[in-house]
C-alpha cells in the first residue's frame, strides 16, 4: 500500500510539473511572453531574439480574434515581412526561425470586417 501511494504521489508530481512547463511555453516551443506591440516591431528584438515567436500566443488568443480594420493592423503591427510568400494573405509577418532552415510566419486575412489568421511554417 505504501508503494502505491508513493508511486501515485510520483505521478501527480510529474503531471504537475508538464503542466507549469508546458503552461510556459506556446505552440512553436518558444517561452511565451505578454504582446508588446513596441517590442514587436523592433527590428534588433525580431531577429536577434525571435521576440514575435515569443509573444504569438498572447496576440493570437488577445488581439487578433477581434475585427481589424488595415489601420488596426498597422497600428498594432506595424508593417507586414517583405515577402513573396503566402500571397493569399493580406499581412504576412516573419515570426523566426524553427531550426536555422525552416521559419515560422503569421498570415492575417481581413474579409468582410472579419479577422482571421493562419500560423505559416516555410
Amino acid at each position: 500500500m505504501k508503494k502505491i501511494s508513493i508511486v501515485f504521489l510520483i505521478l501527480i508530481g510529474i503531471g504537475v510539473f508538464i503542466f507549469f512547463y508546458k503552461s510556459q511555453y506556446n505552440d512553436l516551443g518558444t517561452k511565451q511572453i505578454s504582446f508588446d506591440s513596441s517590442m514587436w516591431k523592433d527590428e534588433k528584438l525580431i531577429e536577434e531574439q525571435q521576440i514575435r515567436k515569443q509573444m504569438i500566443a498572447d496576440l493570437t488568443k488577445n488581439y487578433l480574434n477581434e475585427s481589424f480594420s488595415q489601420r488596426n493592423i498597422l497600428d498594432l503591427l506595424g508593417e507586414p515581412t517583405k515577402t513573396d510568400k503566402f500571397s493569399e494573405f493580406d499581412y504576412v509577418y516573419w515570426l523566426g526561425y524553427d531550426d536555422y532552415i525552416d521559419s515560422h510566419w503569421l498570415g492575417i486575412q481581413i474579409e468582410d470586417g472579419e479577422t482571421s489568421w493562419k500560423l505559416l511554417r516555410d
